[in-house]
């Protein structure tokens, strides 16, 4: 299905295309402004389920970087790992909600941006590099660096494939289709 037609708004034509090999987001369906208070107001479910998905991922993450420390001098493997978690869960859990699921307002950002959002620590990539460096762990910061640039975008696009995967094998099976 294609549709190609404009939408004015304060900010001139907007397209509204769709193209049927592309997943279509559910929870977007006009532009949002800022200006309209009524719409912001309408968005308080939401960013409560950002706020208490961030709450536990945020949680999770100190929970496990707590008993599972890493020396000042060695790779950061915690904070690493947690990021590769994250990147592969994020591939995974966006995938199946937006192809799989029926469309819903408070799922997504609740476990997307919210808890893996507190989950994943990318910003700690720049701290912590920049510790490896001052400390004189040069090899060490660059191979980080360089390792979770490679690395998470690969993770990501990993979840995304077994999120294809899960859904062709269960509909070869007969499972429940959208």
């Amino acid at each position: 299905m294609r549709r190609n037609r404009s939408r004015s708004s304060e900010q001139g034509n907007i397209p509204d295309q769709i193209d049927s090999n592309l997943p279509v987001d559910p929870d977007v369906a006009v532009p949002f402004t800022t200006n309209d208070s009524r719409a912001i107001r309408g968005e308080i479910d939401i960013l409560f389920a950002i706020l208490v998905g961030g709450f536990f991922g945020t949680l999770s993450r100190y929970l496990v970087s707590s008993h599972w420390t890493d020396g000042a001098s060695s790779f950061p493997l915690t904070i690493f790992l947690v990021n590769l978690s994250g990147s592969f869960a994020l591939g995974l859990i966006l995938t199946t909600i937006i192809e799989n699921l029926p469309p819903t307002r408070l799922l997504r950002p609740l476990a997307c941006i919210g808890f893996l959002g507190g989950w994943t620590t990318m910003s700690t990539l720049a701290v912590v590099t920049d510790q490896l460096i001052s400390a004189g762990h040069l090899l060490t910061a660059v191979a980080y660096a360089l390792t979770t640039a490679i690395i998470t975008p690969l993770a990501a696009t990993a979840g995304i494939l077994v999120a294809h995967r899960l859904h062709h094998t269960a509909n070869s099976e007969g499972g429940v289709r959208r």
